[in-house]
């Protein structure tokens, strides 16, 4: 899942640390994995690391990420019709309902053979972030803590 910014958003180094949440998955064994990339998450309460990365600007009508309402929201907030694709990173949301309801409709497209989950996390002081144009941020570092709900179980 790819967060879209305008061309002229740009990392920064978090001052301290924030709370977010995550769509994550299940595995049979009960292990919690990253959704889109299934990562591994080896323990809880421990630092992660990835590398922030991003695509060329392309034309919002390229973007194959947005939904029809994305798209509009996107280019009246943002007054733009380019966009970046960051795809590399650790994407998670600034707000449990808005991470909720992304889970729900992630699930329903590409979910139905996972448990769906959603963890409460944190992006530690220090970490460099970018913030997408609507509630959701992609950081190069993350903690995982706990598993905060079970969209749906298979």
């Amino acid at each position: 899942m790819c967060t879209i910014v305008t061309p002229e958003t740009l990392p920064f180094r978090l001052p301290y640390d924030i709370v977010v949440y995550k769509i994550a998955k299940l595995d049979d064994n009960n292990h919690i994995r990253g959704f889109f990339f299934d990562t591994p998450i080896v323990d809880l309460h421990e630092v992660m690391l990835a590398t922030l990365t991003k695509s060329f600007p392309k034309r919002v009508d390229d973007c194959d990420v947005f939904s029809a309402e994305e798209y509009d929201t996107y280019v009246t907030t943002t007054k733009s019709q380019v966009a970046i694709e960051i795809c590399g990173g650790f994407h998670s949301f600034r707000t449990y309902s808005r991470c909720l309801d992304t889970a729900k409709r992630v699930h329903n497209n590409y979910g139905h053979a996972y448990n769906t989950i959603v963890c409460e996390c944190t992006i530690p002081k220090g970490s460099h972030i970018i913030d997408g144009y609507i509630d959701n941020v992609v950081s190069d570092q993350i903690i995982y803590h706990k598993i905060l709900d079970c969209v749906y179980i298979n």
